[in-house]
């Protein structure tokens, strides 16, 4: 099991780093190292349970530095503003891929404009820590700053789209909220004070 876990993460990384390995211009070696670091960092949330590739060979506490090493501190700052752009990667692929056969297609400029759009969102310290995580788990006030500004780039079909993205990040939330409220009810016993 732990072997196919690290493969499906190897995989799946080895095509969201795509763009991002091309320009560190690694090579095999260094590569096939930055995915194994990588995988041992994923992790997945599959129902209640957490699943990751871990390793004596590699515990989660070294990754980040190993990582640094590996790169050196100019491709180590390419990694890190890639991963932070994460988020706006998430929303406009979603959303592209969401409306590319319908009657309103996403143009250029609009795409343009809803990646400035959750590039502010996502990094404004008045919304929370600094997101760039998968658009399905985006904390709800940085959903509502995005949906406050999006009228101004996209049009009515198109939000309805957004909207949707929207609704299954807040169906994630409280999948999430309902699950941490049994778990904490399960470890509360009786007579115990909350």
């Amino acid at each position: 099991m732990r072997e196919a876990l690290y493969s499906y993460f190897r995989d799946t990384l080895a095509s969201d780093y795509e763009p991002l390995l091309a320009k560190l211009d690694l090579s095999a070696s260094e590569k096939e190292q930055f995915l194994f670091l990588l995988a041992h960092g994923h992790g997945r949330i599959v129902g209640e349970h957490l699943l990751m590739v871990e390793s004596d060979d590699c515990p989660v506490a070294e990754i980040q530095p190993r990582l640094r090493a590996l790169l050196g501190e100019t491709r180590y700052r390419e990694y890190r503003s890639f991963n932070d752009a994460g988020a706006v990667r998430s929303v406009s692929h979603e959303l592209a891929s969401s409306l590319y056969f319908t009657a309103t297609p996403l143009t250029s400029d609009q795409l343009t404009g809803l990646k400035e759009i959750v590039a502010r969102a996502t990094s404004d310290p008045k919304l929370g820590y600094r997101y760039s995580g998968d658009a399905s788990f985006m904390p709800p006030s940085i959903w509502d700053q995005i949906m406050a500004e999006a009228p101004a780039v996209l049009t009515e079909p198109q939000l309805e789209a957004l909207r949707e993205l929207q609704r299954r990040a807040q169906f994630m939330d409280a999948q999430a909220s309902a699950i941490n409220a049994t778990r904490t009810a399960q470890t509360k016993t009786p007579g115990s004070r909350s």
